[in-house]
């Protein structure tokens, strides 16, 4: 399996402050779910500062006849807490 294809839901000023290295900016408020289309055996993940908007972002995805999507429970937040890098 490939690495995930990451997507931030933030907003475009969250993103720039704080983000996972190699993740796309698809905010929720604009959230496109055509752009959610990861490669060939790659998981797709969707985050977001909590957890919230990346769940509402992973139901748009079910009812727009999306794949698979995993939300990352606690987002960005948790990601950091558990030692994890963070871009700025």
């Amino acid at each position: 399996m490939s690495e995930a294809f990451l997507v931030d839901v933030r907003e475009v000023e969250e993103h720039a402050g704080a983000h996972i290295a190699g993740s796309r900016l698809n905010p929720l408020r604009d959230f496109d779910p055509l752009a959610c289309t990861p490669g060939e055996g790659q998981p797709l993940v969707l985050y977001c500062g909590s957890g919230m908007r990346s769940m509402e972002a992973c139901k748009m995805l079910i009812a727009n006849g999306g794949g698979d999507a995993f939300n990352l429970v606690g987002g960005i937040m948790a990601w950091h807490k558990a030692g994890h890098p963070i871009a700025r």
